[in-house]
């Protein structure tokens, strides 16, 4: 096992590797962050002057080493727009962006595994038409669109709950569940598929032909077989929401990585985009591995290599 993961950790290499080439070259491509943060009426000097202090006037051959060789020390570099290290920038965001997406997946292994495994025992039934008319509703309406129409609902109509920000635990509610609807309908539709896919398996026929209660039937035979597809849907589901964290972060105004994502995107901030990408690669790298040595402790007959 431990030949295994680190197999698969030496395997991550050049997909960073790959993933900061890419993002070094595209963000460059978007302009000069000199004409962004400084006024229009700066003199030239002082244009010359922030280009050297950030090392933009180097080659961009020596750009990228340099960002490699702070990227292998834990260094990415400080940002330009607010004076600190990267570093520091994502673990002050890192909270509440793993507050909101941990929230959002809790609303959506509960309500997608219920209402998947109901609508996959009782297919054809009331409760399964239920499941994927919201399997449906939750793919079709877009996240902005949602969150703006809670806020509009709860926010300015009824004034129940904050719409604006963290200021406490009920703030919390409304990006939570515009976040969850996103994610929602692909755990439901993969729980369902599996449960009516692991039902017709001779192992479930020869449970029932012996007379084991249908609640023992599922809950302890066929529920462990079919998690294994939907544990893959959850790990990338979470790295979905980390990214669909993006636009509900921005709509609510949350203080998380997604929206220091968008405002280091408007402003050029360099470093900022590079650090908060490559962290993104890395959490889904991890998650991928978490995901596979699931699937050993669910199934013992799967081989990791």
């Amino acid at each position: 096992m431990i030949r295994v993961i680190a197999y698969r950790l030496l395997q991550t290499v050049p997909t960073l590797f790959g993933v900061t080439l890419i993002v070094f070259i595209i963000v460059r491509l978007t302009g000069d962050p000199a004409t962004t943060m400084l006024p229009p009426e700066t003199p030239p000097e002082a244009v010359h002057r922030f280009r050297v202090q950030y090392g933009l006037d180097k080659p961009i051959v020596v750009q990228y080493l340099y960002f490699l060789k702070g990227m292998v020390t834990g260094d990415l570099g400080r940002s330009i727009r607010y004076q600190e290290p990267v570093t520091a920038l994502i673990g002050d965001r890192l909270p509440a962006t793993l507050q909101l997406a941990v929230a959002a997946m809790c609303i959506a292994l509960v309500v997608g595994m219920v209402l998947g495994i109901l609508a996959g025992i009782f297919q054809g039934g009331r409760i399964d038409s239920i499941a994927r008319l919201i399997a449906l509703g939750g793919q079709a309406i877009p996240t902005f669109y949602l969150g703006i129409l809670l806020i509009l609902v709860f926010g300015v109509w009824l004034r129940v709950l904050p719409t604006i920000g963290n200021v406490g635990p009920s703030s919390l509610i409304l990006p939570s569940v515009t976040l969850a609807t996103y994610l929602t309908p692909m755990v439901l539709r993969v729980t369902r598929g599996s449960i009516l896919d692991q039902l017709n398996q001779n192992y479930v026929r020869t449970a029932r032909s012996k007379g084991m209660s249908e609640r023992r039937v599922v809950g302890v035979h066929l529920l462990k077989s079919a998690l294994i597809p939907v544990v893959t849907v959850v790990g990338l589901q979470i790295g979905a929401a980390l990214g669909g964290a993006v636009i509900t972060e921005t709509v609510f105004a949350w203080p998380g990585l997604g929206q220091l994502l968008v405002n280091a995107i408007s402003t050029r901030d360099f470093p900022v985009v590079q650090g908060l990408v490559l962290f993104a690669a890395a959490v889904f790298i991890f998650v991928n591995l978490a995901v596979d040595l699931t699937y050993r402790v669910l199934d013992p007959r799967i081989r990791l290599r």
